[in-house]
């Protein structure tokens, strides 16, 4: 009973501070990151419903450095990239002169 109930709290730990990062998930790539490893966990999960490969032990390291990336800080961006991300999200007012 203590291990399952240390397991669940592991998962809601990993769950809270993943879904904190995915605001924005599209644009950054530590959202994109952390919703590739939370895909990764959740279909190690779901397996496991179904099979024991959480035993061997390839598969229960790939989890564990999935669950990592997923609940670690997020990435930071280069100052070049976000104001290149910037320019190319502002949208400039097309001002048309009259023809003379």
């Amino acid at each position: 009973m203590v291990g399952f109930s240390i397991a669940i709290w592991f998962l809601v730990v990993v769950f809270r501070r993943a879904a904190a990062k995915l605001k924005n998930w599209t644009e950054t790539a530590s959202g994109a990151l952390t919703m590739a490893a939370l895909l990764g966990c959740v279909g190690i999960l779901v397996h496991s419903l179904l099979d024991f490969n959480l035993q061997i032990p390839a598969n229960a390291a790939l989890f564990y450095v999935l669950c990592a990336i997923a609940a670690s800080a997020p990435l930071q961006e280069s100052q070049r990239r976000r104001v290149l991300r910037r320019h190319s999200l502002t949208i400039e007012p097309v001002v048309e002169t009259p023809a003379t």
